[in-house]
């Protein structure tokens, strides 16, 4: 492999045929990476939102009770459309967990 100065563009030699990859230093998903942390929620207040390197789209508070969860998304897979969805089904998860006289969760799997 061969590093051209000043850029990211990297030359890989397969099979005697040049190929060339773009390096765009965005973060890269394995498939656990897509299973696990594609989207969270997790109760405000809790540092596992920092320690999974994901970011915040938004925050959904409960109505029963007023507890916060933040919606978090995989860097590689952030999306506002997609977060207002989820924001909506995390809002009927929590009203459900009241009337099951269920506490809810610390983290929550959000769909994708």
């Amino acid at each position: 492999m061969q590093v051209f100065p000043g850029s990211s563009m990297h030359y890989h030699e397969t099979q005697g045929r040049p190929r060339f990859r773009l390096n765009t230093g965005a973060p890269t998903l394995t498939s656990n990476d897509r299973n696990a942390l594609s989207a969270v929620a997790i109760r405000k207040g809790q540092n596992r939102m920092k320690a999974a390197g994901l970011i915040t789209m938004g925050t959904v508070r409960c109505d029963g009770c007023g507890e916060e969860f933040l919606i978090g998304h995989h860097p590689a897979l952030a999306n506002a459309k997609n977060a207002e969805r989820q924001a909506k089904w995390l809002d009927k998860v929590l009203a459900y967990d009241h009337e099951c006289d269920r506490k809810h969760g610390d983290r929550i799997d959000l769909p994708d």
